[in-house]
């Protein structure tokens, strides 16, 4: 039934905007809408252009709200997704670092210089027999001692810390870096100090080693913090746009 006082055009408006209602009752009626009080916009408007634009805004507001929820999520997710692989990265890194061992790195010389089993046990002056070189090659260790390990290197033609630190599973990268810096030579030095002045150097020691681990920390808290900011703000990017699309269609739609 339509209401007093209004024509078919605004009784249909009324309909479309799902909003019927009288200052005398605020419930709507879809089997009487004459009883509930219904007038027509010259006497009570129904509902006016300030209350649609109103409820727009607010679901406009609470749309906007939940994308940044969101993208805050995906940031989250995202970081921790980058350290989840940095971690993995790491651990692979230091596995490939630490696969060539002995055995591996014994056949890679012989390999790489074209020297034979005999030529080995030659060049060490006879402290390893060839038998021995060939078991190292295999895998096959045995009782290996220091000084079948110098003749070895000798025989070899490789530094003994090298081979020494392939023996205890040390990447290589690490002790060529480790023997062409500073730290090298304080540790030569180090070790010729007495006991006592060990000991008090030995602090010093740790103190350097906290200072090194917190600026470690520090490095990489602003990598994250750069990364976080940085996908943060491409995110919100992304939301914005969206939203303004979705006003722009939900203004264009509340106009028509």
């Amino acid at each position: 039934m339509k209401a007093r006082g209004c024509d078919n055009r605004q009784f249909a408006g009324y309909l479309l905007t799902g909003v019927l209602a009288s200052p005398s009752n605020s419930r709507l009626s879809a089997t009487n809408p004459s009883r509930r009080g219904i007038s027509c916009a010259c006497s009570y408007p129904v509902c006016s252009a300030a209350s649609l634009a109103t409820r727009s805004w607010s679901q406009v507001s609470y749309k906007i709200a939940a994308r940044k929820t969101l993208a805050q999520l995906e940031t989250i997710v995202s970081v921790a997704t980058y350290l989840r692989s940095a971690l993995i990265s790491k651990r692979i890194k230091v596995a490939v670092n630490r696969q060539e061992g002995l055995d591996k790195y014994v056949r890679r010389i012989l390999k790489e210089k074209g020297l034979s089993l005999s030529d080995v046990e030659h060049r060490s002056r006879g402290g390893i027999s060839d038998s021995h070189i060939s078991n190292i090659a295999s895998g096959n260790f045995g009782s290996l001692t220091i000084g079948k390990l110098k003749a070895l290197a000798r025989g070899l033609g490789v530094p003994e810390d090298e081979i020494f630190a392939v023996a205890r599973g040390v990447p290589l990268e690490d002790t060529r870096e480790f023997q062409s810096s500073k730290f090298a030579t304080l540790f030569h030095k180090y070790k010729e100090l007495p006991a006592e002045d060990k000991k008090e150097v030995l602090t010093l020691l740790e103190m350097l080693d906290r200072e090194i681990e917190w600026r470690q920390m520090r490095r990489m808290s602003r990598i994250r913090l750069v990364r976080g900011l940085a996908a943060s703000e491409k995110h919100e990017q992304s939301v914005a746009v969206a939203d303004a699309d979705w006003v722009d269609e939900t203004v264009g739609f509340g106009a028509k």
